[in-house]
């Protein structure tokens, strides 16, 4: 690989189809080892691929998780809507 050259992360200030994502500049071997241990992507690619994550099934869902069950069950609720809220809106809607 050359130096320097560019990590990406999912978030950022940066527009792209499918979200945003950040940059940084990386100038040698041993930073690029640490960008990467500590969740950058060598190419804007990467951050497509879907990262899978055990779950412990006793856990209580995340936000993101209660987001994605109401918008597949179709409820519309307020964005400041907290996740004790969103669970009671999708065990209503499940009734």
């Amino acid at each position: 690989m050359e130096f320097p050259t560019l990590v990406f992360k999912k978030g950022g200030a940066h527009q792209r189809k499918g979200g945003t994502f950040s940059y940084l500049g990386i100038n040698d071997a041993e930073a690029l080892e640490a960008a990467l241990s500590a969740g950058w992507f060598k190419t804007i690619e990467e951050l497509d691929v879907p990262v899978v994550v055990k779950v412990d099934e006793d856990s209580p869902p995340t936000r993101e998780e209660l987001i994605a069950k109401c918008n597949e069950l179709g409820i519309k609720f307020h964005h400041k809507a907290g996740n004790d809220k969103l669970a009671a809106l999708i065990e209503e809607a499940l009734k």
